[in-house]
This record gives C-alpha cells, sequence and structure tokens, in this order.
C-alpha cells in the first residue's frame, strides 16, 4: 500500500502540498524526492517529522493542548477546534481517526494556501508587484491554469491587453 500512495507524492506538482503522516516511517521516507512542499500530520506534537517539514518549506497539523492545530515556521500555532468537537474522533477517543482528521485538515489548509496565495496577489495595489508576484507563482507551475490567469489578470491590468490575451488564451488551453 505504501508503494501506492508514493505515486501520489511523484506526480504532485510543485505549487502543490504532498500530506505525509509523519507517525509512519514508511510513509514519511515518502518526503525523498517529492517535488512539492511537504503537509506532515502527527499525532504527537514532538514528532522530529514536524521540524523537518518545516526545513523543507512545509508545515504541519498536530494535537496540541487538546486541539487540531496547524503549524508553521515562525509562527504561533493556529488553533483550529477542539479534538473532542470533530465528530469522527468519537469525543477524541479515537487515535485512528484523530490522524484521519489532521490528514483531512492537512489536504484542505494546503488547497487554502495556493488560494490565499492568489487572494493575497489580487489585493496587492502595486500593479508592478502584482505582476512580479504573478510571475513567480506562474513560474512555480507553467501549467496550473489559474497561476496563468492571474499572470494574465495582472498584465490585463496594466493595459497590456496583448500579452493578457494570450496569457489567457493559455490558461483556457490549460484547462481554466
Amino acid at each position: 500500500m505504501a508503494e501506492v500512495k508514493a505515486v501520489v507524492t511523484k506526480i504532485t506538482k510543485p505549487t502543490g502540498w504532498v500530506v505525509l503522516n509523519g507517525d509512519d516511517p514508511r510513509v514519511w521516507a515518502m518526503r525523498a524526492g517529492i517535488k512539492a512542499r511537504p503537509w506532515v500530520f502527527s499525532l504527537d506534537p514532538d514528532s522530529p517529522g514536524l521540524r523537518e517539514s518545516f526545513n523543507l518549506g512545509g508545515r504541519a497539523v498536530t494535537v496540541l493542548d487538546g486541539d487540531v492545530v496547524v503549524l508553521r515556521p515562525n509562527s504561533d500555532p493556529d488553533h483550529l477546534v477542539p479534538v473532542v468537537d470533530v465528530p469522527v474522533t468519537l469525543s477524541g477517543l479515537s487515535e485512528h481517526n484523530i490522524a484521519n482528521a489532521l490528514a483531512a485538515t492537512a489536504a484542505a489548509r494546503g488547497e487554502h494556501e495556493a488560494e490565499a496565495a492568489i487572494a493575497e496577489l489580487r489585493a496587492d495595489p502595486d500593479e508592478q508587484a502584482r505582476i512580479a508576484a504573478a510571475q513567480s507563482l506562474a513560474d512555480t507551475d507553467p501549467s496550473d491554469p489559474r497561476l496563468i490567469f492571474e499572470l494574465a489578470s495582472a498584465y490585463d491590468s496594466l493595459g497590456d491587453t496583448a500579452r493578457a490575451i494570450t496569457l489567457y488564451d493559455k490558461a483556457i488551453g490549460a484547462g481554466l
């Protein structure tokens, strides 16, 4: 089963997040060779995998003081919800289901991170900075239609219609 899971880690785009179980040595070993950033989950807030994930540009989800928390480098823990309030955990009694909830949280928050980067880009009033940031995002995954669209939008806002149209066409061709 670990080999099947490893396929996902190898095909995830660099802009994505690979969710890995930091408590399972076979799964945690899959971090070697990934292109995307690791988002590790662990029932143990002192797991070495959590710290190593940060060193790889990643994030972590764990249980701290009875809460499901997101950990980011150089930030305070983001307390999301008490474990006992997550129905699948059976009031915090089912460790297996707590781990499943942590994995689901990592996957959902990983997608949120990408959307947050796009929202931050859109909110920047400096149009030249928007283009630079949009280009940087698009460079991380040139086939992602959302990122191509954001770059097109940045050029469009500057009045560079020809470049914007070319990029809008490319975004549509990439599956927007």
